[in-house]
């Protein structure tokens, strides 16, 4: 601020339970509502939160420029997903923490990305700052041919395949080795499962990610 430099955040991990991004300086915070506020993976919607009423003048009148509309039915889906979001937010926050570190302790996963486990890189920054978990992590297996990767995915029952995530089911997504090297700031060069939690019991999840992980082992080989 003291150069005029202007700060956005996407928050949408976190949500406003778990971190409040204008209150600790940030100037815009962005939210994919489709998410943790619709809750359901019905709708596509996003917000953009400010305290500054100038910024707010010229962000209105860009939308309306640009004929950037929402529906009343989205409006209405998004309002019915706030009405549950801190009871979803703080079941599915309390069952990733849960599965997360259950992962950590299976041998055919060789590294977590999941900021509230304690052996994670970005542990402090967490704690310091966050009052919820998330539903999103990702992991790290051992290494092994694609064809292992395959398996593991075919033998899941519970968790469907989708890139999204925040809603009331669990969703399973990947992404190839190729993928992590042509990012700028990659946190890996090996291959990655991203995992949402929804609201399944975390037994029958962890049954099914044990499975999983079975299958990757049997072809891994």
């Amino acid at each position: 601020r003291r150069h005029g430099v202007l700060t956005m955040m996407d928050n949408t991990w976190a949500s406003p339970l778990g971190f409040q991004p204008l209150a600790h300086g940030v100037d815009f915070s962005v939210e994919a509502a489709t998410k943790f506020f619709g809750g359901h993976s019905d709708v596509l919607m996003g917000s953009i939160s400010m305290n500054n009423a100038e910024h707010y003048a010229v962000l209105r009148e860009t939308q309306s420029i640009l004929g950037q509309q929402v529906s009343p039915e989205d409006c209405f889906l998004v309002l019915r997903g706030l009405e549950t979001l801190e009871l979803r937010v703080r079941a599915q926050s309390a069952a990733t923490l849960d599965i997360a570190r259950w992962l950590q302790a299976q041998p055919q996963v060789a590294r977590m990305l999941y900021p509230p486990l304690e052996g994670d890189a970005g542990h402090a920054l967490w704690k310091r700052d966050f009052k919820t978990n998330g539903c999103l992590f990702s992991m790290v297996l051992q290494p092994a041919p694609e064809a292992a990767f395959s398996g593991f995915f075919d033998t899941l029952r519970h968790f469907s395949i989708g890139a999204s995530w925040g809603g009331v089911h669990s969703l399973a997504a990947y992404y190839p080795a190729p993928l992590q090297a042509g990012r700028v700031f990659p946190a890996t060069d090996q291959p990655i499962v991203r995992l949402s939690i929804g609201l399944e019991s975390p037994d029958i999840l962890k049954a099914d990610l044990g499975a999983a992980l079975k299958a990757y082992s049997a072809m891994a080989r």
